[in-house]
């Protein structure tokens, strides 16, 4: 049981970014503008059906995965605060 602990707080970092900074993130683009110039940029140079897939992704789950790498990234370099 020790090591299960053990092994769960290990991974602390990876924990942080996918359940703090995924959620925050995702709340902080939902309630600002933060991705129109990167979609104004997108649809200036890229074709419309990609632009489109993009608009398309889920919020929540774009954030989490980018929180989610960067807690992993965190973890590898030992870096996450």
């Amino acid at each position: 049981m020790l090591k299960v602990v053990e092994r769960v707080l290990s991974m602390m970092p990876v924990w942080y970014g996918l359940f703090f900074i995924g959620p925050l993130l995702a709340e902080f683009t939902l309630r600002t503008s933060l991705f129109t110039p990167v979609l104004g940029f997108l649809s200036d140079t890229l074709p419309f059906p990609i632009v489109m897939a993009f608009e398309s992704l889920p919020v929540y789950g774009v954030c989490m995965v980018l929180g989610g790498a960067y807690g992993t990234f965190a973890h590898v370099t030992g870096r996450w605060i």
